[in-house]
């Protein structure tokens, strides 16, 4: 069950055939309904004998296996491994675990999960957050909300020019994005810059 500690919200089950993955609805009307069964994995076949886990683990983005030689973590989105390592090498630290989970996101529009995973990792991955900046902006842009992506563009370190072409247009929305854009530059720069940039 995950999360370990509080209302669980989701649940693995290692059986004779597979793995289980499910729901845990905690205030379903009917005991059935409590658990709802979302995805099954057969146990993989090596050289003609099934391979099962001696044990597995639940975490927020990962099902975590335990064979008698080796961890693999699978990504409970992807069905994939994404880590693997043979016994008796290093631990599974959490920054490893998250080092792709920020494009699973990204890649289902979920911008606001995709970016706060990336910002834990700024120091290790700029090129992570500044990614998924970039695509939250696009995508306000083709919606036409030129005031949000010109927010989100203000946190970027994208080129200054470029991103004033993108409100470069006859459209009053796009310039009011672009005076956003200005005013949010302004404010996150130094007083001595500001001075100089209005001068």
């Amino acid at each position: 069950m995950h999360p370990p500690h509080g209302e669980p919200n989701k649940f693995l089950w290692l059986g004779p055939t597979g793995i289980t993955t499910g729901k845990v609805n905690l205030s379903a009307d009917k005991p059935r309904d409590i658990m709802e069964e979302v995805d099954h994995i057969d146990h993989r076949r090596v050289e003609g004998r099934l391979e099962c886990p001696l044990g597995v683990c639940l975490s927020e983005y990962h099902m975590l296996l335990a064979y008698p030689h080796k961890l693999n973590a699978l990504s409970i989105y992807t069905k994939t491994v994404v880590y693997e390592d043979i016994w008796p090498q290093q631990i599974v630290k959490e920054n490893a675990v998250r080092r792709y989970v920020w494009r699973v996101f990204l890649e289902r529009g979920d911008y606001a999960k995709a970016l706060t995973i990336a910002r834990s990792r700024l120091q290790i991955d700029p090129e992570a957050h500044e990614l998924v900046l970039k695509k939250q902006a696009d995508k306000y842009l083709a919606d036409g909300n030129y005031t949000a992506a010109a927010e989100i563009l203000a946190q970027s370190t994208e080129a200054f020019e470029a991103v004033v072409l993108k409100f470069m247009a006859n459209d009053d929305a796009r310039r009011l994005g672009l005076k956003t854009l200005l005013e949010k530059k302004l404010d996150s720069m130094q007083r001595p810059e500001v001075q100089n940039f209005t001068h």
